[in-house]
């Protein structure tokens, strides 16, 4: 079983990022992995976070949104393409 983990920031500091990785983590298959989004000051303190918000893990390990967005979107045929957005 795969953990998918995504830390936002809090909710009045959200910019464009933080709902595109949201809508990304919404079209992760929920039956065979764990998916956990966590804001901060709500799930967890802002200065405990490892990396600049917002960013995701995959079993731990911290992942880059084009890395993701092809596990999840690219290799289980939800994109039509190979187009890859960037983050900026």
């Amino acid at each position: 079983m795969k953990t998918y983990r995504l830390y936002l920031n809090p909710p009045h500091k959200q910019t464009v990022l933080d709902r595109r990785w949201e809508h990304l983590f919404k079209n992760i298959d929920r039956m065979y992995q764990e998916v956990r989004v966590l804001t901060a000051g709500l799930d967890f303190y802002q200065p405990e976070a490892k990396h600049p918000l917002p960013y995701a893990t995959l079993d731990g390990k911290k992942k880059s949104f084009e890395n993701i967005y092809k596990l999840v979107m690219v290799q289980t045929g939800k994109a039509e393409d190979e187009y890859i957005p960037k983050e900026e």
